[in-house]
């Protein structure tokens, strides 16, 4: 899936699943993601760091792009 200039992935349930239940790959994949997300390398996110995160959620569910109107904002906010 695109999501302007960037790609973003979408798993199946059943690939989360194997994901989920693989402990090894499973915790490398979230100490990347947090790696990634973790701008300042406090080892804490801050909101602000989590806002490509939660753009890339929404993205994937078919939610408007955050900006584009209140209704949205919203949802992003919350």
């Amino acid at each position: 899936m695109s999501n302007g200039n960037k790609t973003v992935d979408v798993l199946d349930g059943s690939k989360i699943t194997d994901l989920v239940h693989n402990g090894e790959v499973f915790d490398k994949f979230v100490d990347h993601k947090f790696e990634e997300l973790d701008q300042n390398h406090d080892g804490k996110l801050s909101v602000k760091e989590l806002v490509p995160a939660i753009a890339e959620i929404g993205a994937a569910m078919g939610l408007p792009a955050q900006g584009s109107s209140p209704d949205s904002d919203k949802i992003y906010s919350e």
